[in-house]
């Protein structure tokens, strides 16, 4: 029996001693004020309305930043594509006006040459019909430089003349 009245004694120890970590625990946890639990769900709401609306203004801005960033870029291609035509253009340009330069060249070298059998007195027919031709490609060929001329400076002023309509 000895047995049974230590159990029991040690049981009632335990428990009261239970009762008392209740108590602390009781005492020690603060008392929660329902105000103040109203209050904070009000706040963490006004917070997430917040978030919420700050979201959908940040997805606002993306889609007009990717809108600007594809009408900037659709403008490149446009004026990658006109510097490419005005490249072209003008280097049509600079071949015309080499073979002009040639030609004029190959002209006064002839002239020259005419001029040389004038003074001796000795009239060369082969002479002047090269002089001749070599005139009439040199005249064709300053005829294709301003004509590309024309083309280059009509290429630089109908984007502007569009853009200004």
């Amino acid at each position: 029996m000895t047995d049974i009245v230590e159990l029991e004694q040690r049981i009632t120890t335990a428990l009261d001693r239970i009762g008392r970590g209740l108590e602390a625990v009781q005492s020690a946890t603060p008392a929660i004020d329902p105000g103040e639990v109203e209050a904070l769900k009000s706040a963490l709401d006004e917070e997430r309305t917040a978030n919420a609306q700050l979201e959908e203004r940040v997805k606002a801005i993306r889609e007009k930043q990717e809108q600007q960033v594809n009408a900037l870029q659709s403008e490149l291609a446009a004026v990658r594509a006109e510097l490419g035509m005005l490249h072209g253009t003008f280097q049509t340009l600079d071949d015309r006006m080499s073979l002009l330069l040639k030609k004029n060249a190959a002209l006064a070298e002839n002239n020259a040459a005419l001029r040389e059998a004038a003074e001796a007195g000795v009239a060369d027919a082969a002479a002047i019909n090269t002089s001749l031709q070599t005139e009439l490609e040199a005249l064709r060929a300053a005829r294709e430089a301003d004509q590309a001329s024309l083309e280059a400076a009509l290429a630089v002023l109908e984007p502007l003349a569009e853009a200004a309509q």
